[in-house]
């Protein structure tokens, strides 16, 4: 009886530990860290997260070809234009940050998913209030 209870915690923990191993391996295959303009241009893989600001004045959408187009400035200044194919995305034009996921295609990043970072209401009270203090 001894020796069949060992097997089964044998077993258990060999079970858990392989699970464990696979969905690390899984999350780090799908784990993609931000990356900036020289590290999409060097990467030239899919899924990169390119991160950057949005540049207004270059921002061009065309709903009826459900496209929007605009260029993008990372943390050290480095320049890239973003062509976007996909669901409309009406407050484009308030957007500070983006998140651009997709890939380098003739040193253009076509991105597949935009997430952008819109200003807080809140935050010009926070602003305001901290000026009074």
């Amino acid at each position: 009886m001894a020796a069949k209870f060992k097997l089964g915690a044998v077993v258990t923990v060999v079970v858990s530990l392989g699970a464990m191993v696979a969905i690390g391996a899984i999350f780090t295959v799908n784990a993609s860290p931000y990356v900036d303009v020289d590290q999409a241009l060097a990467s030239g893989g899919d899924g990169l997260h390119l991160l950057g600001t949005i540049q207004k004045p270059t921002i061009h959408a065309d709903s009826l070809r459900r496209e929007i187009s605009f260029d993008v400035v990372d943390a050290k200044g480095k320049t890239m234009h973003v062509d976007y194919h996909g669901e409309a995305i009406s407050n484009i034009g308030e957007a500070d940050k983006v998140v651009a996921v997709g890939s380098v295609k003739d040193r253009q990043f076509v991105a597949n998913k935009l997430f952008i970072k819109c200003p807080s209401k809140y935050e010009d009270g926070r602003r305001d209030a901290a000026k009074s203090a």
